[in-house]
């Protein structure tokens, strides 16, 4: 104020002046050095994203998504965005700023990417299946059960996935986990 916020200081105004935006700590984690840019996005909240390259602090423009999505994992290369949803998968290129891919074959969250990019895991939480996904192909490998939260190893040979029955509904506390020799396991952790 006065410049900046011409509306009083205890009121929001028409032009959203006066009361100070605020928004809890958002904590930023960046997994190596990858990129200049860090994304934004607010899933389940939003069809909308951003960037914001990290040398400068250039705002990068928002791209509205043809679903609001309920996940968004960048891929180990910082190629691809991929932003799940209940309706399908949804591939954002970061090279060429564009949505390069919807694939309805494959809906559900987003809970990680391999580190070589090879694979992506997708839990389609109405159906109970999990898809390992193959960006490059646009095939799947279909598994039944629920997960919370996904890891690769740093080889992207085995795949650890674990879920909570805290989260009601058909959740269990299980660890799944997926080795491309071995295939599939899981193990109760009750």
């Amino acid at each position: 104020p006065p410049t900046c916020n011409p509306a009083p200081i205890n009121e929001l105004g028409l032009n959203g002046t006066g009361l100070s935006l605020s928004s809890n700590p958002v904590k930023i984690i960046v997994p190596g050095t990858t990129s200049d840019f860090v994304w934004f996005g607010a899933p389940g909240q939003s069809q909308y994203f951003s960037s914001i390259e990290l040398l400068t602090g250039t705002p990068g423009a928002t791209i509205r998504l043809p679903y609001v999505p309920n996940s968004m994992v960048m891929d180990g290369g910082g190629n691809n965005l991929y932003f799940g949803s209940p309706h399908e998968l949804m591939v954002y290129s970061t090279a060429t700023n564009s949505l390069t891919k919807q694939d309805a074959s494959a809906p559900g969250v987003v809970l990680a990417a391999s580190p070589n990019s090879a694979q992506i895991l997708i839990n389609d939480q109405i159906r109970g299946l999990f898809y390992l996904y193959n960006p490059s192909s646009g095939t799947s490998l279909t598994q039944g059960g629920l997960g919370v939260a996904a890891a690769w190893t740093p080889d992207s040979n085995t795949l650890y996935i674990v879920d909570s029955a805290a989260l009601g509904g058909n959740h269990t506390n299980t660890l799944y986990v997926y080795n491309n020799n071995s295939g599939w396991s899981s193990y109760d952790l009750a």
